[in-house]
């Protein structure tokens, strides 16, 4: 069987996935796009050998060719898309977040329990080959117990979803990735958050946050996010057990050290995502494209994804109060 899928929406995160689709992807094949830029629309097209090019992502979802749909819109459009293309029987891959919302999110996976279809939320660091070295390490007892989890997540630049630099967008767009990592790397529940807001280039803007996190089997964590590097895309995990620890660190160009006179030097971080996690990208699909061709469960559900609306909707409460928001 092979998956036919269109992906609603073909900018920076769009083109990545239809890309994979159309070259990358066994058991699957990239039938149409959507954008409503016809230019943009028309260019991806073309780049990738599709001859269906809606402008309209309701047309897409109505076309009876397509099995299964890629939503990389923004944010504000996941859950009415979601909710369409279940209703149209479509299966769904959506990019982070499920919504911005309770009710938003709760609305969407009603209506995909009610259709039956199978739905994936875009989470694609669990799929990173060194995270999930991590988070195996942590499974088999290979730190024995886990105690502490740091993690680093600095972008070099605001992103189209965020560049408001709001405190709903930096959480619900960029934080939502490590409060995803840390239910996924400790295997529990968020049960408190406290969030701190760190300044940005002038005082009427947020430039990032520090996020305290306290776990269900008692693991705090701690989440350092900013919206500024000067240096790359900054993306660490250092976890802390009884019995020893892990980390990742970042990945550059090359791991050539060069020594003189002046010190020791080596290459900067990848510069962003698309570089950093394109292999995740295409193994996330490739996890799709099995989880609908086999029938089996999503490796990254809908619930998954409600989660981190949740924790990311209480690190808002949490900057907004200057308390600890405990999760109910």
């Amino acid at each position: 069987m092979t998956l036919r899928v269109g992906v609603i929406g073909v900018g920076a995160m769009g083109s990545i996935h239809a890309e994979h689709l159309a070259t990358r992807i066994p058991g699957a094949r990239l039938e149409a796009v959507a954008e409503v830029r016809r230019k943009r629309a028309k260019s991806v097209g073309e780049r990738f050998g599709v001859s269906k090019v809606y402008a309209e992502a309701t047309q897409l979802i109505a076309d009876p060719d397509i099995d299964a749909v890629v939503v990389a819109t923004l944010r504000a459009l996941h859950p009415k898309l979601i909710i369409d293309a279940a209703r149209a029987g479509k299966h769904i891959f959506c990019e982070k977040p499920l919504g911005s919302t309770l009710k938003e999110c709760d609305a969407a996976l009603a209506a995909v329990s009610k259709a039956g279809v199978k739905l994936q939320i875009g989470f694609h660091r669990r799929f990173d080959p060194s995270f999930a070295a991590v988070r195996d390490t942590i499974a088999r007892g290979g730190i024995g117990d886990l105690r502490i989890m740091h993690m680093t997540s600095r972008d070099p630049n605001p992103v189209a979803g965020n560049a408001g630099r709001l405190p709903e967008d930096l959480f619900l767009e960029t934080t939502i990735h490590d409060l995803d990592m840390a239910r996924h790397l400790s295997g529990s529940e968020i049960i408190e958050v406290y969030a701190i807001g760190v300044g940005g280039p002038t005082r009427s803007v947020l430039g990032g946050a520090v996020v305290s996190l306290r776990m269900a089997n008692q693991v705090v964590a701690t989440v350092d996010n900013h919206l500024h590097s000067a240096y790359g895309y900054d993306q660490r995990v250092e976890v802390f057990g009884s019995t020893g620890a892990a980390s990742v660190q970042n990945r550059t160009p090359n791991s050539a050290t060069v020594v003189d006179k002046r010190g020791a030097h080596s290459a900067l971080p990848l510069h962003f995502f698309a570089e950093r996690y394109a292999e995740a990208y295409r193994v996330e699909l490739e996890a799709f494209v099995r989880c609908v061709t086999e029938n089996t469960e999503p490796a990254v559900t809908g619930e998954d994804g409600r989660a981190g609306v949740v924790a990311a909707r209480a690190a808002v409460k949490s900057l907004q109060t200057g308390r600890p928001v405990g999760l109910a």
